[in-house]
């Protein structure tokens, strides 16, 4: 029980340091929150502070996803843990405790989480990402479209069926997150 506790507040505490809150902060004054959808995200960044900016978020936003989930599988090589710290990544994201529990929706994060379970496959559906994003031109759809390859590849490479309800579940949880922020979108969009 005490290491599903420490692997799931591992993940947290890491997915709650609002990298997009500080970066836009520290390089240009400006708060997140006040701007663009309100979303303390990559996106929100790139479009609203700069291209750097946002580029070094996601890096950011990624490699928090991918570190503790990393830590758990390689070092301690307990995929069970690794799972638990990806979903605390998630959760601390979208709810960091730093920023009053109001966080982005961790599309980068779960990049970063699937690229360390799933390398081959997150490369195989996500190469086709730029292309999506030039013919749609829309980001959401993009990453939509990138998900469902990833998802295909998973199993059509037989992943362990646990292991595509995990990836289900975190997909869900951006759905979810999405649904939650919406009000308050459409209000910072008016």
């Amino acid at each position: 029980m005490k290491e599903i506790l420490f692997s799931f507040l591992t993940g947290y505490i890491c997915g709650s340091i609002p990298f997009a809150y500080i970066i836009s902060k520290k390089f240009k004054n400006i708060d997140i929150r006040r701007v663009g959808d309100g979303n303390p995200g990559a996106r929100n960044v790139y479009r609203n502070v700069g291209r750097f900016e946002g580029t070094l978020t996601f890096i950011l936003d990624f490699l928090k996803g991918a570190i503790p989930v990393y830590f758990f599988l390689r070092f301690l090589d307990k995929q069970n843990l690794a799972l638990i710290s990806g979903f605390g990544v998630v959760m601390g994201h979208d709810f960091p405790v730093f920023l009053k529990f109001y966080g982005g929706k961790s599309i980068s994060s779960i990049i970063g989480i699937f690229t360390v379970l799933f390398p081959l496959q997150m490369l195989g559906a996500f190469v086709f990402f730029p292309l999506f994003l030039k013919i749609r031109k829309h980001f959401d759809h993009a990453i939509a479209f990138s998900f469902i390859i990833f998802f295909l590849l998973l199993i059509f490479t037989r992943v362990e069926k646990f292991l595509i309800f995990y990836t289900i579940f975190l997909l869900i949880c951006i759905g979810i997150k999405k649904l939650i922020d919406f009000p308050r979108e459409r209000l910072m969009l008016r």
